[in-house]
């Protein structure tokens, strides 16, 4: 079974800095006004943006986030950029194994941030036992 508990609250690259989310209303509020900038151009790409109507909808994905403990927001520079972690999660005695989901603001899109973060993510699950490294198309 993956312990996503073990996994650090904290991981960094350089200037990257991925942190386990508060579910707090100031960091609802933080995620939901990046969300609303950038509502047009991640709309492109995800169907949740437009779902997300308020502060109080980022504050409940917070809330699981914390909960789940799979979810790290992205900041760059100490700013707020998206958000990056382990989503489809299936662990068992052969599989084990899960996907990676993620969000990233345009301002930030094409300078290779999310590539160093998927790094961080693998070699976090990749030093593990309970994942394994093989891929499958």
């Amino acid at each position: 079974m993956i312990k996503m508990t073990e996994f650090p609250e904290i991981m960094t690259d350089g200037n990257i800095e991925l942190r386990r989310p508060a579910a707090t209303f100031d960091n609802a509020r933080a995620m939901y006004d990046l969300i609303d900038k950038n509502r047009e151009y991640l709309g492109e790409f995800l169907g949740w943006p437009e779902k997300t109507k308020s502060p109080e909808d980022s504050f409940a994905f917070l809330t699981g986030a914390v909960n789940g403990k799979s979810n790290w927001t992205i900041y760059v520079d100490g700013k707020l950029a998206g958000d990056i972690g382990f989503v489809k999660v299936e662990p068992g005695e052969t599989q084990r194994r899960c996907e990676i989901g993620y969000w990233i603001s345009a301002e930030f899109a094409g300078r290779g941030v999310i590539t160093r973060c998927v790094r961080l993510l693998e070699r976090a699950a990749f030093e593990r036992d309970d994942i394994n490294r093989r891929f499958r198309f």
